[in-house]
């Protein structure tokens, strides 16, 4: 019985093929760990805001005041985050947060929530003095996916201090400042994500809709 080969223009048809079904396969698992990092960032945006709020606005952490001069939060009768207990806020943050783990970490906390986010929230050592025309008193850093997963980048290590060299096209680790006002600021700096920095990437690619 003769057996009949496969002739070269079939073979290169079944590779095309494959190459083809290979690509698309490729781009849709892209889309698919883009999408999620993207709702993942989203729902861990919504919790910070939301925490922020809460305890600005519970007089039994920061209690309304009659006399005395102070920066204020925004609020006329609220003292400032910054004048008052200034290692107060990042147990809070804590406390408002469904945690797992936690560890202690310089000016804060290092804790990762049941989501499987790894969060940092810390006073700025940079911020030493308080003022009231836009102090950034504290840090702010989530990693969406926890340190077990994804590229992390750009900022590394168990506090995510430290920040990646070279460019990030993706990234799943995003830092903010908040201060007065309960301002909440996107801390890009210099650091590079791709050919944007944070704050241009986060508004290409429709993370929030940003109003100022």
């Amino acid at each position: 019985m003769n057996k009949k080969a496969f002739t070269l223009v079939e073979v290169l048809l079944a590779m095309t093929v494959v190459g083809i079904i290979a690509a698309v396969t490729a781009n849709s698992l892209g889309n698919i760990t883009a999408n999620k990092t993207k709702a993942a960032f989203q729902n861990n945006y919504k919790h910070m805001v939301e925490v922020i709020n809460a305890i600005m606005t519970d007089e039994t952490i920061y209690p309304v005041i009659s006399t005395g001069t102070y920066n204020w939060t925004g609020t006329s009768d609220r003292i400032s985050i910054c004048n008052y207990n200034k290692n107060l806020f990042p147990q809070e943050f804590v406390n408002h947060t469904k945690v797992i783990s936690q560890s202690n970490i310089t000016n804060g906390y290092s804790f990762e929530t049941q989501t499987g986010a790894l969060w940092v929230v810390k006073r700025n050592p940079e911020q030493s003095t308080c003022s009231n025309n836009g102090e950034r008193d504290y840090v702010i850093i989530f990693d969406v996916n926890g340190l077990a997963e994804g590229t992390n980048c750009p900022y590394t290590g168990s506090d995510l201090s430290t920040v990646s060299s070279g460019t990030c096209n993706n990234p799943d680790t995003f830092k903010f400042l908040l201060g007065a006002g309960n301002r909440i600021v996107i801390a890009d700096g210099d650091n590079r994500y791709g050919s944007s920095n944070l704050y241009q990437y986060m508004s290409d690619n429709h993370y929030l809709n940003f109003d100022y």
